[in-house]
């Protein structure tokens, strides 16, 4: 979103600082900044048809969060909205990252570097 939609190319530099902030956030902070409907969809997405097989249910998740991502980002119109919506899914997948055990922070770091090899401010 940063990147293909102008966002970054227009100056932005509140962006990249929000991911920053974010990759520091401790999972209860991440969560509450999230909201109760992302961690619902992350934590209980209600797929029960797959619950055999982790593969399936895993495609199905995955198929649930993009769907639920157009939705609600779909039609932005503006780059502040962007910015919001960017905000949000770096949120929502550092809160993902901190559940599979990952290093949110050092995948933060890397998104970060990643955007701003690509014209990104911060």
């Amino acid at each position: 979103m940063l990147l293909d939609s102008g966002l970054a190319a227009s100056g932005d530099t509140k962006t990249l600082a929000f991911w920053r902030e974010s990759g520091n956030m401790p999972p209860e902070l991440l969560a509450e900044r999230i909201g109760h409907e992302w961690i619902d969809w992350l934590m209980i997405p209600g797929i029960t048809n797959e619950a055999d097989n982790p593969v399936n249910f895993a495609q199905n998740h995955n198929e649930l969060l993009l769907l639920k991502a157009q939705e609600k980002f779909g039609s932005l119109q503006t780059l502040e909205e962007v910015h919001v919506a960017s905000v949000a899914l770096i949120r929502v997948a550092l809160y993902l990252s901190h559940g599979l055990g990952a290093d949110a922070k050092g995948i933060s770091e890397h998104w970060l570097e990643t955007a701003k090899s690509h014209g990104a401010k911060e």
